[in-house]
């Protein structure tokens, strides 16, 4: 599994909620599909569906509501160096804590991407 992070970024969900992004991993797999003949020495195969997930930390003060489990959102992860990565995730996981400084909720986002994870 290979693995992406960064600090920054935003989430725009459905219904018009934003966040602002602290830091960010995202995870990403692709099936292997065995293509091995019989008698082959060594097995041979080609790669199959991909996938992607995560999760992102934000902020957020007592005003701000959020998203529930299942919300969908247009998402934007800025890696070093300016780098982006962009596509539509689904909320699968909610974790809401507290700031070290006491003042706001830290919310850990944990989310399952959906079709192609774009990159520029």
């Amino acid at each position: 599994m290979a693995a992406i992070n960064g600090i920054g970024g935003s989430v725009t969900f459905v219904g018009g909620y934003d966040t602002n992004v602290h830091t960010w991993t995202i995870n990403t797999t692709a099936e292997w599909l065995p293509t091995t003949d019989f008698g082959d020495a060594y097995e041979t195969g080609i790669t199959g569906v991909k996938k992607w997930s995560g999760s992102f930390v934000c902020y957020a003060d007592d005003t701000d509501a959020l998203p529930l489990s299942g919300t969908t959102g247009a998402a934007t992860f800025v890696a070093s160096a300016g780098r982006q990565y962009t596509g539509t995730i689904h909320t699968i996981g909610i974790d809401v804590g507290i700031s070290e400084e006491g003042d706001s909720r830290e919310i850990t986002i944990s989310f399952q991407g959906d079709d192609t994870l774009g990159a520029a």
